[in-house]
């Protein structure tokens, strides 16, 4: 919920456009929600691409944290 109302704030005060907003989500049922609010890159996993970016808001409950900075270590 949180990394869904960073998102929001950013298309709504114009500090990034739809097409350029990248989410990442783990969860089917949340992905197939997220689409329905008009979200267009949606992506169930890191890729090696989304570190090109310019920036990247970590927008995780502290019990997941751990097992995400082992994912995104290697980048």
């Amino acid at each position: 919920n949180m990394g869904k109302t960073y998102a929001e704030a950013f298309l709504t005060n114009r500090l990034v456009s739809v097409e350029n907003l990248y989410v990442l989500e783990k969860q089917k049922e949340r992905i197939e929600f997220l689409k329905g609010e008009k979200f267009l890159k949606i992506f169930p996993e890191i890729q090696a691409d989304i570190f090109k970016v310019d920036l990247i808001i970590l927008a995780v409950k502290p019990q997941d944290s751990m097992d995400l900075f082992k994912q995104i270590s290697p980048y």
